[in-house]
């Protein structure tokens, strides 16, 4: 089964300068009023990365995320890989220097659905009913968030295993899209690197074909194009959905070349990435994460 090219965005809310092979790359990004030693880091599993030592839930408050270098379930999580490699990248240093404090702000349930308020219609299905939104990191927001944007538990358009509703990719992504508004509404982010669901899983541990063949996670790409249309300094970027695929236990089902697993062995594991899953999806944020902040420019002291 072939599917779509995917993307990532890095959105950009302030005013771009326009970039030219004449600009000195110091002098080629746009220019914020802040300094992004500060980031916050959402987007459940693909975050948590529980299947690697992560944690799968936030302590509470959730309102004050989580951040404790040196505990081995922050250590394991995105936002904590991403710290240890931010502290010590020899590109970065001598602009930012090493004290940087990623939050991790996510719960291996965590989704849109979660993050945002619920919508009408959201209790259709058999699914429990969303009963967000959850505020994690809602203290004092960070002006830098990394996001990984699912509504893939939204039973009311189908898609999928959990859903008695027809199959309605439209409406699925436009309330995506309203989900990730408000999401930002809460939190007016100043730079926010969002993509859709950066790994492809199976929608479950059962290994049915219904669970290998779900489409939510494809939706989730046109929900995030829907929001981003017409908000100036969008780049449109890849995502590794393809990848883990070929390196997940549905790759027979779906009809690619299976590579080596990429995913917690047994079928309770089959939806928990490992640890050379977990490294694969921190290797594609910090390349965009570190592009980022070295393609703009930033006031530090």
């Amino acid at each position: 089964m072939k599917r779509a090219a995917t993307f990532a965005l890095v959105v950009v809310f302030a005013a771009c300068v326009q970039q030219t092979e004449l600009l000195p790359p110091a002098a080629a990004g746009a220019s914020y009023p802040f300094c992004p030693t500060t980031i916050d880091v959402y987007g459940g599993a693909n975050v948590a990365l529980v299947g690697c030592g992560g944690r799968p839930a936030l302590p509470m408050p959730a309102e004050d995320g989580y951040f404790t270098p040196g505990e081995s379930d922050y250590d394991s999580t995105l936002a904590g890989r991403l710290q240890a490699r931010l502290a010590g990248d020899p590109q970065l240093t001598p602009r930012f220097g090493s004290a940087w404090t990623v939050r991790d702000c996510a719960a291996e349930a965590e989704s849109l659905v979660t993050l945002a308020p619920p919508l009408p219609g959201d209790a259709c299905g058999p699914g429990p009913a969303p009963q967000g939104p959850l505020p994690a990191c809602l203290a004092h927001p960070a002006p830098l968030v990394v996001l990984v944007a699912d509504a893939s538990d939204d039973h009311c358009h189908g898609g999928g295993p959990g859903s008695i509703a027809p199959d309605d990719p439209d409406g699925y992504a436009r309330h995506l899209a309203q989900r990730l508004g408000d999401f930002v509404d809460a939190r007016l982010p100043q730079l926010l690197l969002v993509g859709p669901e950066t790994a492809w899983r199976p929608a479950d541990s059962s290994g049915s074909p219904a669970a290998c063949a779900w489409q939510r996670l494809d939706w989730d790409r046109a929900g995030v194009a829907q929001w981003s249309a017409g908000r100036a300094g969008v780049t449109l970027e890849g995502d590794l959905q393809d990848t883990f695929e070929q390196h997940g236990p549905c790759c027979h089902a779906l009809g690619v070349v299976c590579a080596p697993s990429w995913f917690v062995a047994g079928p309770k594991g089959a939806t928990r990435v490992s640890c050379d899953g977990a490294q694969a999806l921190v290797d594609f944020w910090y390349a965009r994460l570190s592009a980022a902040l070295l393609g703009n420019r930033f006031a530090c002291p």
